[in-house]
């Protein structure tokens, strides 16, 4: 099981890299192009503004998963430095499922909010509306899946930090 989840997580990590690129360098092609249009021809794209909306909000939501897998989402790094490992493990354990809460009312709500919004269209381009809030509920589920995984497989070896760690070496060797 734990496999699996590890696997699926490495799937969507992959995944939200691709999306995030792809849109971060159309994004930048298409703000650079409407520059030019905007200044040298007079003429700007009409359309620019709300495509750029949509990819932004697939890029923060999507980038949020990303975040997630990576273990560095918001919390108190000071405060939990300065913790003992086992006291670290449970606190970051509590601070997951917490997460996992949020997360999992962020793709309930995310989901009703795109449905509600799929029947209206942008005025410039032909995309529902129901695009820009999708990337809610499927970031939400990939951090999701990462938190799980982490709350999962996560030990108190992690937080040991490495003087700990040549203590324990220098004790065995002397």
């Amino acid at each position: 099981m734990i496999k699996l989840l590890g696997r699926l997580s490495k799937i969507c990590e992959y995944i939200a890299d691709v999306i995030t690129v792809v849109l971060v360098v159309f994004i930048t092609i298409l703000i650079f192009v409407n520059v030019i249009f905007r200044f040298l021809f007079n003429n700007p794209i009409i359309w620019q503004y709300e495509a750029t909306l949509v990819c932004m909000s697939w890029v923060v939501f999507i980038g949020m998963s990303m975040t997630t897998a990576h273990k560095e989402h918001m919390k108190l790094t000071f405060i939990l430095g300065a913790l003992k490992p086992k006291v670290r493990l449970y606190w970051e354990n509590v601070l997951d499922i917490i997460l996992i809460v949020f997360m999992i009312i962020g793709i309930v709500k995310g989901i009703e909010i795109t449905q509600s919004t799929w029947s209206q269209m942008y005025q410039t381009i032909p995309v529902k509306k129901g695009i820009f809030y999708m990337a809610f509920p499927i970031g939400a589920a990939f951090s999701l899946l990462h938190l799980v995984y982490h709350v999962l497989t996560r030990k108190t070896d992690d937080f040991k930090t490495e003087d700990e760690e040549a203590a324990k070496i220098a004790e065995e060797v002397g």
